[in-house]
């Protein structure tokens, strides 16, 4: 299962690097769902970060930015982040 995670990874990086970045979130979408299943959390965050990347592209900015807050753990309604949260974040070793 792992190992088609990683798969559907390169898979979502080759499409968003060929401009489909709707096919690309899909399959990162795909690949969060295998890494949850398992249990490797570790890797959802560049996950969603490329998620995030591709909503951005097709200009969802507000669901860009509110993929990147929770791949950061930064959960906030309005997506403003303020320094004290990001300081707590780095504190973490996040």
């Amino acid at each position: 299962m792992r190992l088609l995670a990683q798969t559907l990874d390169i898979q979502g990086n080759l499409q968003q690097s060929r401009g489909q970045a709707q096919e690309a979130i899909e399959t990162w979408e795909k690949a969060a769902q295998i890494y949850a299943k398992i249990g490797e959390r570790g890797v959802l965050e560049p996950n969603e970060i490329n998620q995030a990347q591709a909503l951005q592209d097709l200009g969802l900015y507000p669901r860009a930015c509110m993929k990147l807050m929770s791949a950061l753990g930064l959960e906030n309604a309005e997506c403003e982040v303020t320094a004290a949260q990001l300081e707590r974040r780095s504190s973490r070793g996040g």
